[in-house]
């Protein structure tokens, strides 16, 4: 039946019967007749649902005109198993009826017809929407994780003036903090356009002073950690400096009387020497493969000679001008090695060559002499350039002089190809080492025995057994780049050679 206000006063009457409605029920129909006032349709009373229990006072009580008991009841139990927080208030449902019949009651066409609209395509239809294509994957490259920063950064502090804080609302940095605490202070003081001094840190020095130039962090990092070294050395009364080879002999000695001390870097040294040169050199017949190593070997050199046709491999060597610069102090052999135009040239320049025709001795061993006759009573160091590569009776005849040497002429060293070699007598010897012109390889023959029982240290793979041509050989052994000495003990003659650096490597 229509809905009149007789019907509702029925409905609303005090006196208990079972026609009356409750608190709730009441406020379900006075909606309804509100929505009837506000429609030009009449509504018919019996069509309406009143819920049997009243409705609680935070329930959304929308009530739609022609539905049925079962689908209310279903709506009613889906919402009691829903939590709080997705259930809509009162005043939500209020909202939500007002803006629908402000929409309804404009002048607006726009509005209405939009009012008219359903909110989604998927209202009317009970059909869930299609599923979304599947995500394409990202193209970009796959990056590193970030780092965490672990800087801790401080809070502004209340003392600094509002124009100094930052408008970020990061933290900002210890540094920058502590300049806009100075910059705060300084504030009252500075007359004009103020501006704002970053403090650097005291600890650090500041290397640029008078070049120009900022440093580097790595560099100020780098001169921050020498000055804290030197200043905890000191300190510690700690020379600094590394040891020196007669630093590190004295201790050998004191465990070793009779050690026999190798220094020889001064032949390769590059530069000019501290001392004056003190080396007897023998050129022989024989290729110069390396003319920077060779240079230095002259430089360390008093003396120089040409055996025979070593002075074919020193007029080679150079051109025209630079020829003038090597000029040797003698020439002597049998002479039948030496070119005619070789032989010309160092006659012009004022060589001296002698001619030896004794058949019993080689013109290595001619030269050798003119070198002791000029020697006096102080010996020299021998340095033979060549003699053990090229001919293999040559580089034979060199071992077997320089084995039958190593008491006369203990100092005699042999520069040929891209080594330094020299004999070891029997005994307890102690090399030094300059990493910066000998490499990393070396070796110890038994040159001229039959075995020798021979204990190092200081190398990578260290000796400490019998070596022999018919057992074990200790070749291409190296050189550890920590170690500035290298110690051999030995009961046999046996012959040392190192690798040497020149210009290419």
């Amino acid at each position: 039946m229509p809905a009149t206000f007789d019907s509702v006063h029925r409905l609303l009457d005090p006196s208990p019967s079972d026609d009356s409605l409750q608190p709730g029920q009441i406020f379900a129909l006075f909606r309804l007749l509100a929505h009837e006032r506000s429609s030009s349709e009449q509504l018919d009373v019996s069509n309406v649902f009143i819920p049997a229990t009243p409705l609680a006072s935070r329930s959304s009580n929308t009530l739609t005109s022609s539905v049925s008991f079962d689908s209310l009841a279903a709506s009613e139990t889906r919402r009691k198993s829903m939590p709080a927080s997705g259930r809509s208030s009162r005043g939500d449902l209020e909202s939500k009826i007002s803006m629908s019949s402000s929409a309804q009651n404009t002048n607006n066409p726009f509005r209405r017809r939009h009012a008219s609209q359903p909110q989604s395509i998927y209202s009317l239809d009970s059909r869930s929407p299609p599923p979304l294509p599947p995500r394409k994957p990202s193209l970009a490259p796959s990056l590193p994780p970030r780092k965490a920063c672990n800087m801790i950064r401080q809070t502004s502090s209340s003392s600094i003036d509002s124009s100094f804080r930052p408008t970020s609302s990061v933290a900002p940095s210890t540094l920058m903090y502590k300049s806009l605490v100075a910059a705060g202070e300084a504030q009252a003081n500075t007359t004009g356009d103020s501006s704002i001094h970053v403090i650097k840190s005291s600890s650090r020095r500041d290397t640029s002073e008078g070049s120009g130039r900022r440093p580097t962090p790595r560099q100020s990092r780098r001169s921050l950690l020498m000055d804290e070294v030197a200043s905890a050395l000191k300190a510690a009364d700690i020379d600094s400096r590394a040891p020196t080879f007669s630093t590190i002999a004295e201790s050998y000695r004191a465990r070793d009387k009779n050690l026999r001390l190798w220094s020889c870097v001064d032949i390769l040294h590059d530069g000019p020497s501290s001392e004056s040169p003190t080396y007897a050199m023998i050129i022989v017949n024989q290729p110069i493969r390396d003319r920077d190593i060779f240079s230095r070997a002259w430089r360390a050199s008093r003396l120089r000679l040409c055996a025979d046709g070593g002075a074919n491999r020193l007029y080679d060597l150079w051109d025209t001008e630079t020829r003038k610069l090597y000029l040797p102090d003698m020439i002597k052999g049998d002479l039948d090695s030496i070119r005619a135009d070789v032989k010309s040239y160092y006659l012009a320049m004022g060589v001296t060559i002698i001619q030896d025709r004794d058949e019993y001795s080689t013109d290595l061993m001619k030269c050798i002499v003119e070198v002791e006759k000029e020697e006096g009573d102080k010996q020299f160091p021998l340095l033979l350039i060549g003699g053990l590569s090229g001919r293999i009776d040559q580089t034979v005849h060199t071992m077997s002089l320089f084995h039958k040497m190593r008491k006369r002429r203990p100092e005699s060293y042999v520069l040929s190809g891209e080594s330094l070699a020299w004999f070891l007598d029997k005994g307890s010897h102690l090399i030094d080492i300059d990493h910066d012109t000998m490499g990393q390889t070396c070796g110890l023959l038994p040159v001229g025995v039959d075995a020798a029982n021979v204990k190092t240290s200081g190398l990578k793979w260290n000796l400490d057994w019998l070596t022999g041509f018919e057992g074990e050989v200790s070749t291409s052994n190296h050189l550890l780049p920590e170690e500035p000495v290298v110690y051999v003990q030995t009961d046999k003659p046996i012959m040392w050679c190192v690798e040497v650096r020149g210009a290419a490597n």
